[in-house]
């Protein structure tokens, strides 16, 4: 009985022993609360707005210092301010805008905090024709601001790109300091098909005397949107028509109803080489190589180079056809034979008399840049550059250095036009664009 006894005074000892350590102080050294607060970061960037989807309550960000884009989600608990710390709403935040992001990273990620950037300017109805693309700059008010190639830019709410900006254009720029960081097309452009125009065949088209246009067989024109005054002239024929054109739209101008008054002019070009001759008519001084405009009837030539033999001969501008009628000069330089070949002329070349010089046709010489321009896609679309009607693409044609306007247009889609810069090394240049979008059934 007491050997029993002993063995129950043990046990218990025992068991309380185990009941205190079991209700001591408990110590957790990474609580769960704590472990969420450790993996959750705030962090800051300077960022462009790319979008506001406010179904999904989510604001697209472009870091200027990284150019990396994401989406990062907004709620109730997001403040929002303008420059100077006015309380917005997600939805009054605009494409472009530049602004100062507390975000969080981590299990409670989210935007914290955007208020628009106090150091950041906007330049509102910038004329596009100022972006100079081949240097990334733009001149606004005398100064000269740069931008990245990968440059923000928006037309409306949506994404677009820098092909997208025609000349006409107006735009928002936004930027810091010397750097530009997005641009809205805030007027954009549509287009002119200029029809009926045989009558104007060598003449001019304005659009509010700062654009101009030599008339050709098939045109199309990209001018801002808005109303325009066209002036079309072709000698003693004028047509003067107002216009409005919608963003993105086409519109018709028809000049059909012009008619020209009874010819008594001739449209006449001198084809002149060497390029620094003197060409002088009746003893005036004309350009060489340009198209001008003479009454019908017989004239004296003469064409004088330092170096070379003067040439003399009779022009006769004829009244029996609409064509440009050409005369072709090769000057002979002194001390050589006088008997240089003559070719055949084209049909609508004048006859001239020929004293020391040689009547073949003028080649333009062959320049830097020189080569073919080639607009692969998309295929079936009418290929215009500068207003000029090149082909249906694939087409390929005369390569035109610098910046030129491309536009491209199918029946049963939209309309669209492209800004690109044309290198002018020598050899060909090609291009390929997205489809064209189908027009609105409405």
């Amino acid at each position: 009985m007491r050997k029993y006894s002993k063995y129950m005074f043990v046990f218990c000892l025992l068991t309380l022993g185990l009941v205190a350590c079991n209700t001591g102080p408990k110590r957790n050294h990474t609580p769960a609360i704590n472990t969420k607060e450790q993996q959750t970061m705030e962090e800051t960037m300077v960022a462009v707005v790319e979008q506001v989807d406010t179904k999904q309550q989510t604001i697209g960000l472009c870091d200027i210092s990284t150019g990396e884009v994401a989406d990062y989600t907004y709620s109730g608990a997001t403040t929002i301010y303008s420059k100077k710390k006015v309380a917005m709403v997600a939805d009054q935040l605009t494409c472009g805008q530049i602004v100062d992001v507390t975000y969080v990273t981590g299990d409670s990620s989210g935007l914290k905090k955007v208020q628009v950037d106090k150091d950041a300017w906007e330049y509102p109805s910038v004329l596009a024709k100022n972006v100079k693309r081949e240097e990334n700059q733009i001149t606004v008010t005398g100064r000269t601001y740069t931008y990245d190639s990968g440059i923000s830019v928006f037309a409306g709410e949506q994404k677009a790109m820098l092909l997208d900006i025609s000349d006409s254009d107006k735009l928002t720029l936004r930027g810091i300091g010397s750097q530009v960081y997005s641009i809205a097309i805030t007027n954009g452009h549509g287009y002119i098909r200029v029809q009926g125009q045989e009558n104007f065949l060598g003449g001019t088209i304005e659009v509010d005397g700062s654009q101009f246009y030599d008339v050709e067989p098939n045109m199309m024109l990209t001018v801002g949107a808005g109303t325009h005054t066209i002036l079309a002239k072709a000698g003693a024929l004028q047509a003067k028509e107002e216009i409005t054109v919608p963003e993105e739209m086409e519109v018709v101008l028809d000049l059909s109803g012009y008619q020209q008054p009874a010819q008594t002019e001739g449209r006449v070009k001198v084809m002149v080489s060497p390029q620094d001759a003197t060409l002088r008519i009746n003893g005036k001084v004309y350009r060489i190589n340009s198209e001008f405009r003479l009454p019908f009837g017989n004239y004296n030539v003469r064409v004088t180079a330092e170096g070379y033999k003067t040439y003399t001969g009779i022009l006769s501008v004829q009244n029996n056809t609409t064509k440009c009628q050409k005369l072709y000069v090769t000057l002979v330089e002194e001390g050589a034979t006088a008997s240089a070949a003559s070719t055949k002329q084209p049909a609508s070349t004048t006859k001239a008399t020929q004293q020391a010089a040689s009547s073949v046709p003028f080649s333009t010489p062959t320049v830097a840049g020189s080569g073919q321009l080639t607009i692969q896609t998309p295929e079936g679309a009418k290929v215009y550059i500068n207003g000029a009607y090149k082909g249906v693409a694939p087409v390929t044609c005369e390569k035109i250095t610098g910046e030129i306007t491309i536009t491209l247009s199918k029946e049963g889609y939209q309309t669209k036009s492209y800004t690109v810069n044309v290198p002018t090394s020598a050899g060909d240049a090609e291009y390929s664009f997205a489809d064209l979008q189908k027009q609105s059934e409405n």
